[in-house]
């Protein structure tokens, strides 16, 4: 299964400079923002990625600056690239390691780092079984 990013995801464009955090809507599916799980829906330029250092980008319109460098305006048009299949957030689907989100200016923002801590399913079924569904057999005779 591919990995689902968490809020503070590590974020880096391909016109900006340095990296950013992503910020995801509390949805409740983790303890805080700062390790909430992230859906597409998280691709809000200022709300969920803050500008990055700088960009590059030639399509870029705003002014340079003295050291030559144009402030980042991130605009994204479209939510992110890819998803985690049949897994949704409140009716909206996770978001993957790979996505890639393009700014309307150049740049392609991608997830370096996901944040995301290992879950085993298969551990925390095993310790609280389910209502009405009988627990896993640990062995032995009935």
């Amino acid at each position: 299964m591919p990995a689902p990013v968490c809020g503070g995801a590590k974020l880096h464009c391909s016109c900006g400079l340095g990296e950013v955090s992503l910020f995801v809507s509390e949805k409740g599916a983790g303890s805080s923002r700062q390790n909430s799980l992230a859906t597409v829906d998280d691709c809000l330029p200022l709300l969920n990625i803050p500008p990055f250092y700088g960009c590059t980008a030639v399509a870029n319109p705003q002014a340079q600056n003295p050291s030559g460098q144009k402030p980042c305006t991130p605009r994204f048009p479209q939510p992110w690239s890819d998803e985690v299949d049949f897994v949704t957030l409140h009716g909206v689907p996770l978001l993957e390691q790979s996505a890639t989100l393009a700014c309307e200016y150049g740049g392609t923002v991608r997830i370096l780092d996901t944040v995301q801590q290992t879950v085993s399913m298969r551990d925390n079924m095993l310790k609280k079984p389910l209502p009405g569904v009988p627990g896993p057999s640990m062995g032995g005779s009935r």
